[in-house]
């Protein structure tokens, strides 16, 4: 019996559906010519009027770069309060209640902006804007100040809730009157100050919606939704969220962009950058109610037009192994590393692109979140110290260490103040100052007499503050420049940082005063350098592919929402040339094999037995005072013909040759992954 009565439900819901999904053109035309009274158009005798509303459009899909599916959509239902509706009933707080008791029995967890809390009640002002809102309704209504109690008590007098009603469920009932009571005040009283429209439950059940139906509950509306999807736990910085616009946007979209106030837009990652292929055009339809609200007919006049799918030049399973290793890695060094070095890492990024196209391959952040779990692990989110929301991948800035000699390398070179075969004796310390002697790291040993391409090899650093004592600021600044780090990258997500370089203005401009000594430090990757993981695999990815840096992009391309048709397609582009000649980059590119490949490279442990030759650097960063040291390292492969290039940056990770075992796994991952991709997308494009 009770199947039968779900069965009769779920009938009615759909029928319920379908027919605000349909409806008869015929009969538009002839509602449309009947008599018309105001803004509406009015059957007097029928007691009917006429509305037309705004269809929303699907969003398009979001799919890897062999077509996986990322994001999709499902079709879903919410529930509205129409809130001239239930003032009309004979009594609104009863309606409310039975359907906050349906919502409840249904698994529906209720939330409200109202700020007191559950019986005992207290004021809880979460947010400055949830504060904001509230001022402006006691100012509407006229309240003196009060308790949360008093409150509580005028508030269900005002909306009528019975005094039988327990304290608990009339805390819940005026958390709806509250939120209906704002949309008034601030669409028809203030319109300029802006709120989302209400939803009492978002996407909710069947089961749930043809209850409340069947229940003849005032003033609740089903809406048919369209409600994202995400295929994969991974890649929640790159994909990003959706949302109802902003307060602080709302100009924007709606006056710059013909957005309507309710509509839902990209919040952040890719879901914001590519907003306007995804987003579709809306359509409209005309609604035929009775006097009483219900809904007698529906109608299209314009049918939406889904938004298009868009490609990411991300491999998800490869971006998956990405964010696998940084996370397995880091929690590996908390357990093992040895007299503390590494031991309390506890963030960190990877940043893969490919060397000639500029295409994102993968940027992975830790610790990171989930999409699909997101609205409920909300608030631990954002109480996490560590900040799993943050993308350090484009937005960490990180001083790089022994990275940034080859920019050294390469001023010292370009400007004629060394050549690549030019010797300098190292002897462990830098003498040229009384009052400040920076030393190698092997001090107080020294590396002797050596060239460009063996310094990078050992790290020495006195050899590039002979080097940077020789140029000055200047031609290291000119060249960090030239090879993108300080720059925007060129990609599309929204809140990359474009750090710092290293020079007087950069001290001025953070209030500090630039001394002779800080271009020594400057020249080997410390004081005021800065720079995203992003920026840093970029820059490595233009010393192996000769000296162009490309535009970063995440887009590959947008098709139809019926893959019928190609609408843009990105083969990315070159933000600029370097200028580094033949002779200097092959030198950096020697010096940086043998980090890897020959015995003595800082990253030889890892990869001197590694099948396929790899270019790499390392880099050690004192953070400050006695706070633990970032591990950076970069590196490409394979170093004779360059694909990708890989930024590891590890927070207290210890050293930077501790960070050369999660690139070495990324490039098993690559190629383990590369080949069976290539088959998959082949077979995803046959399909579509």
């Amino acid at each position: 019996m009770e199947g039968t009565k779900l069965n009769l439900r779920m009938t009615v819901m759909i029928v319920l559906v379908l027919a605000l999904l349909t409806g008869s053109a015929g009969k538009l035309l002839s509602m449309q010519n009947a008599p018309s009274s105001g803004s509406d158009t009015s059957v007097t005798r029928e007691k009917t009027s006429i509305e037309y509303q705004t269809i929303p459009a699907a969003r398009g899909g979001i799919y890897d770069r062999y077509g996986r599916p990322l994001v999709t959509n499902r079709l879903g239902l919410n529930l509205k309060l129409d809130d001239a509706r239930l003032r009309r009933a004979e009594d609104p707080a009863a309606e409310v209640l039975q359907l906050i008791a349906a919502a409840e029995a249904g698994g529906v967890v209720l939330v409200d902006i109202l700020p007191i809390t559950a019986p005992p009640y207290e004021y809880d002002f979460r947010t400055d804007e949830i504060g904001a809102h509230f001022e402006a309704f006691l100012v509407k209504k006229k309240y003196e100040p009060m308790d949360a109690d008093e409150l509580m008590a005028q508030l269900r007098e005002d909306y009528g809730i019975a005094p039988g009603v327990s304290a608990v469920q009339a805390r819940k009932a005026v958390g709806v009157f509250y939120e209906l009571e704002l949309r008034y005040l601030f669409t028809r009283v203030e319109p300029y100050r802006y709120i989302a429209p209400y939803v009492f439950a978002r996407d909710v059940s069947m089961e749930l919606v043809s209850v409340v139906l069947e229940r003849g509950i005032a003033g609740c509306v089903p809406e048919p939704i369209s409600t994202r999807v995400y295929e994969t736990e991974y890649a929640a910085h790159l994909l990003g969220r959706v949302g109802q616009i902003p307060a602080a946007d709302i100009d924007h979209y709606t006056q710059e962009l013909g957005y309507r106030r309710d509509d839902v837009i990209g919040l952040d990652g890719a879901e914001r950058a590519f907003e306007p292929w995804l987003r579709g055009t809306p359509g409209r339809k005309a609604v035929e109610q009775a006097a009483s609200g219900r809904v007698r007919d529906v109608f299209y006049s314009t049918e939406p037009e889904p938004g298009q799918n868009v490609y990411l030049t991300i491999d998800i399973r490869f971006q998956q192994r990405v964010e696998e290793i940084l996370e397995a890695g880091i929690l590996y060094m908390q357990e093992h590393n040895e007299e503390m070095m590494g031991k309390e890492a506890d963030a960190g990024a990877i940043a893969v692109v490919d060397v000639h196209s500029g295409e994102v391959l993968a940027l992975a952040n830790y610790p990171t979140y989930n999409l699909s779990s997101f609205l409920f692990d909300y608030a631990s989110l954002q109480e996490d110290p560590l900040r799993p929301m943050f993308n350090r991948s484009i937005a960490g800035l990180y001083s790089p260490g022994s990275v940034f000699k080859m920019v050294t390398a390469a001023a010292g070179m370009e400007t004629g103040k060394i050549t690549a075969s030019t010797r300098i004796y190292d002897v462990g310390e830098f003498r040229e100052y009384d009052d400040f002697r920076p030393r190698c790291l092997i001090w107080p040993g020294s590396h002797g007499s050596i060239n460009v391409s063996e310094a990078l090899k050992v790290s020495c650093n006195c050899f590039f503050y002979d080097i940077g004592y020789r140029m000055g600021i200047g031609p290291i600044r000119d060249w960090a420049e030239r090879f993108g780090l300080g720059q925007p990258t060129g990609i599309e997500l929204a809140g990359e940082r474009t750090g710092y370089i290293a020079s007087p203005e950069t001290s001025a401009t953070l209030g500090m005063t630039w001394q002779g000594g800080l271009t020594l430090v400057a020249s080997i990757g410390q004081s005021d350098n800065s720079f995203t993981p992003l920026q840093m695999a970029n820059y490595t990815a233009a010393i192996a592919n000769g000296g162009t840096v490309n535009r970063v992009h995440l887009m590959r391309e947008a098709k139809s929402h019926d893959f019928t048709q190609t609408h843009a397609v990105d083969n990315g582009g070159v933000l600029r040339e370097s200028g580094a000649s033949g002779g200097t980059v092959r030198a950096l590119q020697q010096g940086m094999l043998s980090v890897a490949m020959e015995r003595g490279g800082s990253a030889y442990n890892e990869f001197g037995n590694y099948p396929i030759p790899v270019a790499a650097k390392t880099g050690s960063v004192q953070t400050g005072g006695e706070r633990p040291i970032n591990g950076v390292f970069v590196a490409y492969a394979p170093y004779d013909d360059p694909e990708i290039a890989v930024c590891v940056v590890i927070e207290k990770g210890g050293a930077g040759f501790r960070a050369s075992p999660f690139a070495k796994e990324v490039f098993d991952a690559w190629y383990e992954l590369k080949a069976e991709s290539q088959t998959v997308g082949e077979e995803n494009r046959l399909q579509k």
